[in-house]
């Protein structure tokens, strides 16, 4: 993996709870459930003992050519909805996620505090189990894996309470909301701002996006409110190669990290410890 030439922001906690790598390629028509239970018992079993099942996700692209810059986001499939197995480990905190036309290797936080294990990490294995897939779909002659999207998502949690950022709080961590002056509104009741950039290739050409969605919400496992902090780059790779994919993670990765800064302030990145 090629570091940028500037170095990348880092702090000592940062906020992330989770992160999904990700490639969506032309659908395979022969990755049938049969097909990828076969696959979980001959290659991923050691490692994500555990499995579940769950609605596919819909295909999402990215799209340039509209006017306004309107993005429609994603496409939406009729008839019986397919099917997304995930394959976790005993601790749940690693995941791999397989449809027909997408495959995600996720880290996430449990209920164990266990410390984000960096990016370098996350790819490397991230590239094991995706060279695990393809090599399945060569030998079962299924077909040719052709990326048209990949993705990168970081989820931030940022505790909310006494001593720390409440519900209505949210200028205090986006660095681009103002702090209501006292005037007729009270704080807010609720959050939920969303907000995207282009991300541009060395043509100046547009290649992808970062979207960032920030919303106040109350944690599931004990109804603390949390506000949380969503980051996703994507966008298509320039060639169907592997290598490609990686080129644009990457790539996804820095707008991700750079763009966190960007948004949040200098409260939170004293909060967060940052080192650079």
């Amino acid at each position: 993996m090629t570091e940028p030439i500037n170095p990348l922001p880092d702090f000592e906690r940062p906020p992330v709870v989770e992160v999904a790598l990700s490639v969506q390629f032309k659908d395979l028509p022969g990755l049938t459930p049969l097909q990828i239970g076969v696959l979980w018992q001959d290659c991923y079993r050691a490692d994500f003992p555990k499995t579940q099942e769950h609605k596919a996700l819909d295909e999402q692209e990215e799209s340039f050519d509209l006017e306004g810059g309107r993005n429609p986001g994603l496409r939406i499939r009729l008839g019986v909805p397919p099917t997304r197995f995930w394959f976790l480990n005993e601790s749940e905190s690693d995941l791999v996620q397989i449809q027909r036309n997408r495959f995600t290797r996720n880290w996430k936080r449990g209920d164990k505090v266990t410390e984000y294990p960096r990016y370098s990490t996350l790819r490397a294995r991230f590239v094991q189990d995706f060279e695990k897939f393809l090599d399945f779909v060569s030998r079962e002659n299924m077909g040719q894996v052709t990326p048209t999207q990949c993705e990168v998502t970081y989820v931030n949690e940022i505790e909310s309470g006494p001593g720390s950022v409440g519900h209505g709080e949210l200028a205090r961590i986006l660095r681009f909301l103002v702090q209501g002056g006292g005037g007729f509104l009270p704080a807010p009741e609720n959050e939920d701002i969303g907000l995207r950039f282009l991300i541009r290739g060395e043509d100046g050409k547009p290649t992808g996006r970062l979207h960032v969605q920030a919303r106040a919400c109350h944690r599931v496992a004990d109804s603390r409110p949390v506000h949380v902090l969503e980051l996703t780059a994507r966008g298509r790779p320039q060639s169907e190669g592997k290598e490609e994919v990686l080129r644009f993670l990457d790539l996804g990765r820095e707008w991700i990290v750079r763009g966190f800064t960007d948004s949040t302030t200098t409260e939170m990145h004293r909060m967060w410890g940052r080192k650079r």
